[in-house]
């Protein structure tokens, strides 16, 4: 209601935008994922390449809501645009990521694709991102890619003399975890400041609309 009102008052075309995004987390929330899914994909059509943290959270919203409605494809192109930018949107709206998983085999790699399978970072799906664990003896490395192949983002390690196998796979699958969902862009503190979202920037009214967590009712 808030976001509707907000809309009708605001004379300023550009705006419409961002009350799209607004509208469409509210509507993921409320249990209406297909109007998620348009006011999301509408909503980036229209915003600036300067709002790249908003984009990437509009990104975030149109792949959970295509999921949510059964169209994996649509899923992964909202995924995929979401991780190129600011991979950690997922992790604040406490989403899970759908990803394959392939191990090279052997005890550590299986024991690292066991810890990311039971991660609540992902979601093991038939149609998914990839992660590709390859490890020895001696050392590891993981790799996220998108749903196109894209390289993403890499971890490796090198296995410490004393050392476990257990507890390296445990440091290696934490590794991997801290470089998949790192920003993939230069953070202003602009940027920083507007992590849930929001950014103060030439919007006015528009953020009496956004609370510290995100936005109100």
């Amino acid at each position: 209601e808030a976001i509707r009102r907000a809309r009708v008052e605001d004379p300023r075309p550009e705006a419409s935008a961002y009350y799209d995004a607004f509208e469409a987390e509210c509507a993921l929330l409320s249990g209406d994922p297909a109007r998620a899914y348009e006011l999301a994909r509408r909503a980036l059509g229209a915003l600036g390449t300067g709002e790249a943290l908003l984009r990437a959270r509009a990104s975030a919203i149109s792949a959970l809501a295509a999921r949510e409605e059964g169209y994996p494809r649509r899923a992964l192109e909202g995924f995929d645009e979401a991780f190129q930018v600011d991979p950690g949107v997922l992790v604040r709206m406490g989403a899970a990521v759908p990803v394959h998983i392939l191990s090279s085999g052997g005890a550590i790699a299986d024991e690292v694709a066991s810890i990311l399978s039971w991660s609540p970072r992902f979601d093991v799906a038939d149609e998914g991102m990839s992660v590709a664990v390859n490890t020895d003896d001696t050392g590891g490395e993981v790799c996220f890619s998108s749903s196109t192949g894209a390289v993403l983002a890499c971890a490796d390690a090198v296995r410490e003399g004393d050392e476990t196998a257990e507890a390296f796979a445990l440091r290696l699958a934490r590794a991997f975890t801290a470089a998949a969902f790192a920003p993939q862009v230069s953070l202003s503190a602009t940027d920083v400041s507007s992590l849930d979202g929001s950014n103060s920037v030439s919007r006015g009214g528009l953020d009496d609309l956004i609370g510290p967590g995100g936005l109100t009712d």
